[in-house]
């Protein structure tokens, strides 16, 4: 006898099979290319980007548009080759976006003049893309900035490269972190590699090769840990009441950190071989347990009622200590650079300093 319940049992999985794949083939089809990740993260790759747009939102052809009305947080599966100096690479117009470069690059066209950027946003200097973040990948060849948020707060890089941007490599808004990070050979005759704004944090980057200066930062900023070598301009310039240490400033076309506004904390830098001052500070700053070698101008050059204590500096070619006369000095070791260089000019010596090799300086 037929055995009409197994049958019957067959032609409904058979069923539930057709209707599962013609499902998911509608899904793959109104979903667009690619289509979102088991995690629910967006994806980009060089295909969706030229041919079909990579989610809605996202017009076929760069820039990339990322808007929020898919999701906010984003990876690269491939490469990305914009291809027009004219051209952006990614446009960001909502906030609080994750890019994930997943170890990617961005490459813009890196030829001739042009406009283009390697990441930006809509509203004022890109202020609608506020507390937006890019990690782990690499942003190359932009004939403008490689990432250009000036307008936006509280954006964050980590583990990023930016290189080869002719207009500069970052410029960020208030509130920028940025971390691990590296940019070399960003900006022309200059423009400088990296510009952040207020309250911002810069911890363990390297920047080498910019055209103007290294490293820009607005009021109350930390600025530590990061090596920045071989700047057109300054190698470091803080804002008022920021805090610089750790920080490497070496070969820099001008002076190697400065902080002119006054208030600032500079601690424990190493500063050698600038074509200005080592290090210049603004009134009522600290300036602290550094070594300042062989600069072309003044070691330390100090604005009224600063502490500068406990600093090495040699072979400077102006003068070693070069401070006003309510700076307070102590326990420096200042050797000059030649016949014709000074080893303290200003100040009161508030002991324990050693000129060359005379206690007590003059």
């Amino acid at each position: 006898m037929r055995n009409w319940s197994s049958s019957i049992v067959r032609i409904g999985l058979g069923r539930e099979r057709f209707v599962a794949a013609w499902t998911a083939s509608l899904l793959g089809v109104f979903a667009g290319s690619p289509a979102s990740a088991v995690d629910g993260v967006l994806e980009i790759n060089q295909t969706c980007a030229t041919t079909t747009g990579c989610f809605p939102g996202d017009a076929p052809g760069f820039p990339v548009t990322i808007s929020g009305s898919a999701g906010r947080s984003v990876r690269l599966t491939s490469d990305l080759a914009v291809g027009d100096p004219n051209v952006d690479g990614i446009e960001i117009t909502v906030a609080r976006v994750e890019i994930d470069f997943n170890g990617f690059s961005l490459v813009c066209y890196s030829l001739g003049s042009g406009t283009a950027k390697g990441v930006t946003g809509t509203g004022t200097n890109g202020s609608f893309a506020r507390y937006t973040t890019l990690r782990n990948g690499v942003i190359r060849g932009a004939r403008n900035l490689g990432v250009a948020l000036a307008g936006a707060e509280d954006v964050r890089l980590e583990r990023m490269t930016v290189e080869f941007s002719s207009g500069g490599g970052v410029a960020l808004g208030h509130g920028a972190q940025i971390v691990d990070s590296r940019f070399t050979d960003n900006g022309s005759i200059s423009l400088d590699a990296v510009v952040v704004g207020d309250r911002a944090i810069l911890r363990g980057n390297s920047i080498d090769g910019s055209g103007g200066r290294g490293l820009v930062a607005g009021k109350h900023a930390v600025v530590e840990g990061n090596v920045v070598t071989a700047s057109g301009g300054d190698g470091i310039d803080a804002d008022f009441g920021s805090v610089l240490a750790r920080n490497a400033s070496a070969s820099n076309g001008g002076r190697g950190i400065v902080s002119i506004d006054g208030g600032a904390t500079v601690v424990h830098n190493a500063v050698a071989s600038n074509g200005g001052d080592g290090i210049r500070v603004g009134q009522r700053s600290g300036v602290i347990g550094n070594a300042v070698n062989a600069n072309a101008g003044d070691g330390i050059e100090a604005g009224a009622a600063c502490n500068v204590r406990e600093n090495t500096v040699t072979g400077n070619a102006m003068t070693g200590l070069n401070l006003t006369p309510t700076v307070v000095y102590s326990q420096n070791l200042i050797v000059g650079g030649g016949a014709g260089s000074t080893t303290v000019s200003g100040g009161v010596d508030a002991g324990d300093n050693l000129c060359g090799a005379t206690i007590g300086c003059p």
